[in-house]
């Protein structure tokens, strides 16, 4: 699974939206991932590191992810949450 990110938009003081493009087994489709900032602070470096959480909701069909649909065990809509810490470049 990776992401490419196309587009960001703030949305809130904290919020923002990040626009891109998900692929998963071969299969790419836009998303738009819902991201809240949650800190920042200094590493012993000097840099800048940024932390924000997101999240978002998929349905695993439209990326070709079939299994377990027999079993009933994993539901179609699967939620897909990050935890980032960004280090800002000077």
């Amino acid at each position: 699974m990776t992401f490419a990110s196309t587009g960001v938009q703030q949305i809130g003081e904290a919020a923002f939206e990040l626009t891109g493009d998900l692929t998963i087994r071969g299969v790419t489709k836009p998303v738009t991932v819902a991201f809240e900032w949650t800190g920042a602070e200094h590493d012993p470096q000097g840099n800048v590191r940024i932390h924000v959480k997101g999240s978002t909701t998929i349905n695993r069909k439209d990326w070709g992810v079939h299994w377990a649909a027999t079993t009933g065990l994993v539901g179609k809509e699967v939620a897909l949450e990050s935890d980032v810490t960004v280090i800002r470049q000077t």
